[in-house]
């Protein structure tokens, strides 16, 4: 657990675009979660699950079939979600994404994994901030 950890915190250093940290942050996931997909959802437009992250800045597990629909049917049927975890990316007050932690197969999302996806979360955060607040002094 730790590693994913450590390289992502390595990544929220040294990335030098968003895309380089958000592909970390999805590597990091996959390897400390056993996840198969992840999607960044911007709040804006976004289905009834992750909208309701957004809002709340809470996680959200979807460990039912039914549950999983409120991925929207376009985004269930694209990442084949069985099950989601869905975590807060917010920095500055703000929620500027939401993370959608994809298993194809069932699951139940223990209270160790959606601690561990949270602070994953947090890390691509601080990453993203450092970048945004960059991008603000060159400007």
């Amino acid at each position: 657990m730790h590693d994913p950890l450590r390289r992502l915190s390595q990544a929220a250093l040294a990335a030098c675009a968003d895309a380089e940290l958000i592909a970390a942050f999805a590597d990091e996931a996959r390897s400390a979660l056993g996840i198969d997909a992840v999607e960044l959802l911007a709040p804006a437009g976004a289905p009834p699950a992750a909208a309701h992250v957004a809002a709340t800045a809470r996680p959200l597990a979807l460990d039912e079939p039914l549950d999983v629909a409120d991925l929207g049917p376009e985004l269930a049927a694209t990442l084949n979600a069985r099950s989601a975890l869905l975590v807060p990316v917010a920095w500055g007050g703000d929620v500027r994404h939401v993370a959608v932690l994809v298993r194809r197969s069932a699951h139940v999302w223990s209270p160790d994994e959606t601690l561990l996806a949270e602070t994953l979360a947090n890390q691509a955060a601080l990453g993203l901030a450092r970048l945004e607040s960059e991008r603000r002094r060159v400007a």
